[in-house]
């Protein structure tokens, strides 16, 4: 009888625990930072693309990408719609990234879904502010640490000191 109690109370305290690593309503959703929700199906799209492949420098192994390397690619996510919605880089003329993005990558750059498009053409942008000293890794960690991000915990969760998604345990 205390056995199984003591099942049922560790049970519940780890339900408890991992529910409140998560607040989705819906499991249709791998993230969020400030609104804007990247889906289990955008995901998927930019894990099996070659440019998210080629941006992640992982290849699938037996069909799959490793735990690590999709955690990164979460935390670039959040990291990179939270700087892009504080507005930082919305002087750039994205079009004139694109172009040169398109002209390097060739055809994986076309093939590749919106959202790893749009992750590359931002992180291009960050990057160019940040080598030409017009932003500096402190602004953006600022606006990164105050960003309301959330993953799945399915995923991971969200540490906010190290701008990473972390695995569960």
């Amino acid at each position: 009888m205390i056995r199984r109690s003591l099942l049922a109370a560790t049970a519940l305290v780890a339900a408890l625990t991992l529910s409140s690593c998560a607040t989705f309503t819906s499991h249709q959703n791998v993230a969020s930072v400030n609104g804007a929700e990247l889906t289990r199906d955008e995901f998927s799209s930019m894990l099996e693309s070659e440019l998210g492949q080629t941006l992640l420098n992982s290849a699938p192994v037996d069909g799959f990408i490793d735990g690590t390397s999709a955690r990164s690619l979460l935390g670039a996510w959040i990291s990179i719609n939270a700087i892009t919605q504080a507005g930082i880089g919305a002087e750039v003329d994205q079009a004139e990234v694109e172009q040169a993005l398109t002209e390097e990558f060739g055809p994986s750059w076309t093939a590749a879904p919106r959202v790893v498009q749009d992750l590359a053409v931002h992180n291009a942008i960050i990057g160019q502010l940040l080598a030409d000293g017009a932003v500096t890794s402190e602004d953006l960690q600022a606006v990164v640490s105050d960003a309301d991000a959330t993953v799945d915990s399915r995923y991971g969760w969200w540490d906010r000191e190290t701008f990473t998604v972390q695995p569960l345990g």
